[in-house]
């Protein structure tokens, strides 16, 4: 049941990488509720399916806060993406 929800939220986390986890962290209460109730609704039916649920949005979650605390995010605006600076800068070229 935890490794089913651990795994879940790894995907999830993979593939916000693959698009690009910084703009993908100015969306990160929207896919924190995608994550948990998609996850609820796909393994829905029985307890360990729901706890699975459970456990994958809140490691989903928490990974999410952790990242954009010391990465940052890029913000939409109307000229583009803008670079927010979180508590640990990194320079990009």
């Amino acid at each position: 049941m935890i490794l089913a929800g651990l795994l879940t939220a790894v995907g999830a986390l993979l593939l916000c990488f693959k698009l690009g986890i910084r703009k993908c962290l100015y969306f990160d209460v929207p896919l924190d509720i995608v994550v948990t109730l998609g996850t609820a609704w796909f393994m829905g039916g029985t307890y360990s399916g729901v706890m699975a649920a459970i456990v994958a949005g809140v490691a989903f979650s928490v990974t999410l806060y952790i990242v954009k605390f010391f990465t940052g995010y890029e913000r939409l605006t109307a000229s583009g993406w803008v670079p927010v600076p979180g508590s640990i800068s990194v320079k990009r070229d």
